[in-house]
């Protein structure tokens, strides 16, 4: 037999049930809600919202927030197209870090590739550039004893950018995403994931571990008790909630 519920009637159930998870009233739930959104803030590397909203609730960032504020200043290069700045910066944070991940610098310089094929695309000029900096400074990056020669097919993949016009590119979207401003956010995720890897910090969030949770206790009841609820942030999978700190 199957259970539906309505949304007021969710909420009202959620309310009575006296749990400090769903007893938003408890001084001790507050603090453990506060210490849960200063987590995700300084792990995504929120700098200024991370400061800003410890100070409101007397907190202390878990992360250092001279570190934060440079992982937002690379995030905020890599959204803005800026891929030499941000390589600067990270080899000014950690000087050894993109040394150490040659798959995570060349996927940065790969992104500089495609950020010099969409000026190519709109001004000649750049096309000269563009092919240069493939052949003079990603090409020797690709290691002879990569047996699956991810890095030069991911190279020429890049380079085909060149071989069609920006308007026909709608019929070929394996292409088209590699001009979307998507991809900027994914290598953003990935640079700040690295950085806070080799700083030995947890590079994961607690909020995704709650999140996970409660999706998978919510599909436990579909599944097992035909039970049909209001399906209560299904959006907050997908990782980097905020744009912008």
């Amino acid at each position: 037999m199957a259970f539906n519920i309505d949304n007021e009637e969710f909420a009202r159930k959620l309310n009575e049930i006296d749990d400090p998870i769903t007893n938003y009233q408890s001084s001790n739930t507050n603090s453990d809600l506060n210490n849960l959104i200063i987590n995700y803030l300084a792990t995504e590397g929120y700098a200024s919202t991370a400061a800003k909203f410890a100070e409101e609730a007397q907190l202390k960032t878990p992360v250092a927030f001279k570190s934060i504020k440079a992982r937002f200043s690379i995030r905020d290069c890599i959204l803005s197209g800026n891929i030499v700045g941000a390589i600067e910066r990270i080899t000014d944070l950690e000087p050894e870090l993109l040394e150490k991940q040659p798959s995570l610098h060349f996927t940065l310089l790969r992104l500089q590739l495609i950020e010099l094929i969409k000026k190519a695309n709109e001004d000649d000029k750049y096309l000269k550039q563009a092919l240069d900096f493939a052949s003079e400074v990603l090409a020797p990056r690709i290691p002879e004893d990569n047996p699956s020669n991810s890095f030069l097919q991911s190279l020429e993949y890049t380079i085909s950018l060149l071989c069609f016009p920006k308007d026909t590119l709608e019929s070929i979207p394996e292409l088209k995403k590699l001009l979307h401003p998507s991809l900027r956010l994914e290598v953003a995720s990935q640079v700040n994931k690295a950085i806070i890897e080799y700083q030995g910090i947890n590079p994961r969030s607690k909020i995704w571990d709650i999140i996970e949770i409660y999706h998978w206790s919510q599909q436990e009841l579909k599944d097992l008790f035909e039970f049909e609820f209001p399906d209560i942030g299904a959006d907050l999978a997908v990782p980097n909630i905020l744009s912008s700190s």
